[in-house]
């Protein structure tokens, strides 16, 4: 790794100046680390934040002009009138495009700096009202960062924090004043070599980890890739300062709370509404349209979406089969069926309401037509909701849908090792009905099952089943995995 340090990212808005005085006075050592402070701000005035924490802190504080190469023990402030981005370790001014009341300064940045810095990145969130910096955790979570919220009793403002929390993705859960001690402590093992060393011991005891993991949580991850579970159970072990992978085992014999923990890091819940966009608009043009503009009004469609996570994929998709009926005058009955083993992002799926943030993935000709806004969430028309069922499924160990004209399993394969993939291929092939299609994610494929699938566009991996009887068997419910 190069010399820029690990850097934080802290958003704050109300309440904000209070959180960050409890968090900077509570460690007069030094921290190895640099920190960059997105506070929502009046754009008509200046601001006197850096000179206001200054009071509070050894290290430097300095508002960010852009051009500033990242310091360890150094503390940057966002401007007035002005986002902040980071490209290869330095701060970069940016402009906002959305108007005043709907700019989420907190989001952009925990986006670019987990981009940037990957695993040597954290996002903190502090006091302040609304759900900036939920989306942002996100991108933090996929690459590796580590996640920090306020405990909302302490904050002054309760919304952020609980609004980051309800993702599923916050890591610590914290007072302000042992914040630093916590990055400190998650950084001060982050070392890429250490990582990779801590990986490797964990592979060596990964069999005994899935057991332990399997009779806590009813699932088994073994066939999950060896790679990615080691390092998922790695950081864990990092976010806990455990060095011993024993003394790991021995945690989450234990420690149910911490079982609980581990199983939400390996399903790593990372999604949004028309991911990809590229790829969706290409499944809109060949699969979706198509699929509508050849129904009959009250024929039965059936889609099914498996990993659907917190359902932004599926409602999604339900947002594409409204705009296509609307667009052909064609009215099929259609049913989107979400599953997964994951009861938490279920919950936020039957629920149907998500932070305004995410509002920003969705095209604004579909927000006019399909959304509701409120103060601090969005939900969906009864003509979206209508379409969504979600439900408990485990991929491998429980029955398979039927009669599926569209599977849309996407960035769930990668995880899975060959013997697993090999598994879940001819399922998808028995649950398409004739010349049903298959949406894959932009790192997965159909690999050797070209005899199951026909290729109708490779780039944005969308397959048609092809009609033959396949000859591997479907092995249902002889072994678990976590799908």
């Amino acid at each position: 790794m190069d010399s820029i340090p690990p850097i934080v990212g802290i958003g704050a808005s109300a309440g904000g100046l209070e959180a960050l005085r409890e968090v900077f006075q509570s460690h007069p050592g030094e921290t190895g680390l640099a920190f960059v402070i997105i506070q929502h701000l009046d754009p008509t005035h200046e601001s006197l934040m850096a000179q206001l924490i200054e009071r509070y802190t050894k290290m430097q504080v300095r508002q960010a002009r852009g051009g500033e190469r990242l310091e360890a023990e150094h503390i940057y402030v966002i401007p007035p009138g002005h986002g902040l981005a980071i490209s290869d370790g330095v701060l970069e001014l940016t402009e906002f495009s959305d108007p005043r009341g709907q700019r989420r300064p907190i989001d952009d940045f925990f986006d670019s700096l987990a981009k940037d810095r990957r695993d040597f990145a954290a996002a903190v969130v502090l006091s302040g009202t609304g759900a900036d910096g939920s989306r942002g955790l996100r991108c933090i979570k996929e690459q590796g960062g580590l996640i920090i919220a306020q405990t909302p009793e302490t904050a002054r403002y309760d919304g952020m924090p609980i609004s980051a929390i309800s993702t599923g993705l916050v890591d610590v859960v914290a007072d302000p004043p042992d914040i630093l001690e916590a990055l400190k402590g998650f950084f001060d093992r982050t070392r890429r070599a250490e990582v990779d060393e801590e990986a490797a011991e964990v592979t060596d005891h990964i069999d005994e980890l899935c057991d332990v993991l399997r009779e806590a949580v009813g699932h088994d991850f073994s066939r999950y890739k060896r790679n990615t579970l080691s390092r998922r159970i790695a950081r864990r072990m990092q976010v806990l300062s455990i060095e011993e992978a024993e003394d790991y085992i021995k945690r989450i014999r234990s420690d149910e709370d911490e079982c609980q923990a581990l199983f939400q890091d390996l399903l790593i819940n990372v999604t949004q509404f028309f991911r990809d966009s590229d790829e969706f608009e290409a499944l809109n043009t060949l699969v979706v349209d198509k699929l509508v503009r050849l129904a009959r009004d009250g024929q039965e469609m059936r889609v099914w979406v498996p990993g659907a996570s917190s359902g932004e994929e599926a409602y999604s998709l339900a947002i594409m089969f409204a705009e296509a009926m609307r667009r052909n005058d064609k009215r099929p009955y259609v049913q989107i069926f979400g599953t997964d083993i994951d009861d938490k992002m279920l919950d936020i799926a039957r629920t149907g309401s998500y932070p305004l943030p995410a509002l920003a993935d969705i095209p604004v000709e579909y927000q006019h037509r399909y959304v509701i806004g409120n103060a601090d969430t969005f939900s969906f028309v009864p003509q979206i909701r209508d379409m969504v069922r979600f439900s408990l499924h485990n991929l491998v160990r429980d029955p398979p849908f039927s009669k599926i004209d569209l599977v849309s399993c996407r960035n769930l394969l990668i995880y899975f090792d060959d013997s697993l993939q090999k598994q879940v291929l001819p399922l998808f092939h028995f649950a398409l009905r004739d010349s049903g299609y298959l949406f894959l994610g932009t790192s997965e494929g159909i690999g050797r099952f070209e005899d199951l699938f026909d290729v109708v566009d490779q780039s944005s991996k969308i397959f048609r089943r092809k009609n033959v009887k396949s000859n591997y068997s479907l092995q249902i419910g002889r072994q678990t995995a976590p799908v």
